[in-house]
């Protein structure tokens, strides 16, 4: 499979790179620096702007799928990366997009303290998260947005979960990073979650 990578210098993104890379894919990564990445004949690196459709199509020219594994956001930097990568499809024809989004986005799952909290901690954020989402989910491209709780840095779990409808959310579901990008890079492979707002726990 080849997989396009956004956010690959991060640490969810690291993750994803380096466990697509051991399943033998073949993965180009968009980034704005090239330092820190490791050297495989499987990885092609371009340097570029997500946020730039030109810069997006490039990277993603024969791509299978296109993964975002971008941090916070905030300043428009979702929504104007999920606009690039729309228009990237219409060049490319390459139409399944996996985004990571945090589950702060959800409100109506989250518990109070946690709505009252990521209100007034993440509100710009929040916002920047649902205006690209929104616009991805009226795309037409065959996505899958997911919504990951708290992140950490533990290993892989065997314990990830689709919470139930009526579970509210708050500080103590946790995730760590390697078991996002391991579930992003199943869903990728499997495709069992198109057109579906998917949140992980463990």
């Amino acid at each position: 499979m080849k997989i396009t990578i956004l956010g690959a210098t991060g640490k969810t993104g690291g993750e994803l790179l380096t466990r697509a890379l051991q399943g033998g894919h073949h993965v180009t990564a968009l980034v704005r620096h090239t330092e820190g990445l490791p050297q495989s004949d499987q990885l092609l690196v371009i340097k570029g702007d997500v946020t730039d459709a030109h810069d997006v199509a490039k990277a993603s020219q024969g791509a299978d799928v296109i993964i975002s594994t971008l941090g916070p956001g905030g300043n428009g930097l979702m929504t104007n990366t999920v606009k690039a990568v729309i228009a990237a499809a219409h060049e490319t024809g390459t139409k399944r997009f996996i985004l990571m989004s945090s589950f702060a986005v959800k409100k109506q799952r989250l518990s109070l303290g946690m709505r009252l909290m990521s209100g007034m901690a993440m509100g710009k954020m929040v916002e920047d998260k649902q205006t690209s989402e929104e616009l991805l989910r009226g795309s037409g491209l065959d996505y899958t947005i997911v919504y990951a709780t708290l992140l950490n840095d533990g290993a892989v779990s065997s314990k990830v979960r689709v919470p139930k409808a009526e579970e509210r959310l708050s500080m103590k579901n946790k995730i760590s990073r390697a078991s996002v990008a391991a579930w992003m890079l199943r869903e990728a492979e499997k495709s069992e979650h198109v057109g579906e707002d998917v949140i992980i726990t463990e």
